[in-house]
């Protein structure tokens, strides 16, 4: 079973002002959370900012690299989802 952590949403309160106030600690402790919890892919969507979505990812997404376990591999859909390394 693949389980994709999907907190780190911008639809989420806390989170969209986490990425507006760049709160570093609370994306990843998110993310490691996720991890802890069994998640073999992070989920990180900025959608909430339609104007500006590609611009506020790269907060989220820089801060999840830097706290993920090994070097994740990130793929691009219609957000960014980091793979964990085995």
């Amino acid at each position: 079973m693949l389980v994709i952590g999907e907190l780190i949403n911008s639809t989420r309160k806390q989170v969209r002002a986490a990425i507006e106030n760049k709160d570093s600690a609370y994306i990843q402790n998110l993310a490691q959370r996720q991890v802890e919890a069994g998640a073999r892919w992070v989920d990180v969507n900025a959608g909430a900012f339609s104007d500006d979505e590609v611009v506020k990812l790269r907060f989220p997404r820089s801060r999840c690299a830097s706290t993920l376990p090994g070097r994740p591999r990130w793929r691009r859909a219609l957000r960014w989802r980091a793979q964990i390394p085995s």
